[in-house]
C-alpha cells in the first residue's frame, strides 16, 4: 500500500511539472489547472507505467496543440482523460475526447519544434 501511495505521489509530481511547463502556452491562466490539482493515478498498459489524470490536469499546451487535429476541442472540459508515461524524458501525452476519439500528442524529435498530433485508431 505504501508503494502505491509513493507511485501516486510521483505521478502527481510529474503532472505538476508538466502543468507548470505548459503555463507559458497560449492558454490563459484561467484555463490552466493549478499544479497538483485533481486526481493522478498510475496505470499499467502494455508493460508501461502511465500517469492517468483527470481532464483538468492535462496541460494547456496539449489542449492548444490538439486543436490542429480536433477543432472541436477548446478546453479541458472537452476531454475525458489524459495520460503520460512516468519518468524523465520526452514522453507524449495521450488524451481521450468526450466523443471517444483518442489522440497522441508528441513533442520534439528529429528537430521538430512543433507538436505532432496523431489520432489513435481503436
Amino acid at each position: 500500500m505504501a508503494e502505491e501511495q509513493k507511485k501516486d505521489s510521483e505521478a502527481k509530481a510529474v503532472v505538476s511539472a508538466d502543468v507548470l511547463a505548459g503555463a507559458q502556452s497560449a492558454v490563459t491562466a484561467d484555463e490552466s489547472p493549478q499544479a497538483g490539482e485533481g486526481e493522478a493515478r498510475v496505470i499499467s498498459i502494455g508493460g508501461a507505467e502511465l500517469v492517468s489524470v483527470d481532464a483538468a490536469q492535462v496541460p494547456g499546451r496539449v489542449i492548444v496543440d490538439l486543436k490542429s487535429e480536433a477543432p472541436s476541442v477548446s478546453a479541458a472540459s472537452d476531454l475525458s482523460w489524459g495520460a503520460r508515461r512516468m519518468g524523465q524524458g520526452n514522453h507524449p501525452w495521450y488524451v481521450q475526447l468526450l466523443d471517444g476519439r483518442r489522440f497522441k500528442v508528441s513533442y520534439g524529435g528529429q528537430g521538430k519544434p512543433e507538436a505532432t498530433v496523431t489520432e489513435i485508431q481503436v
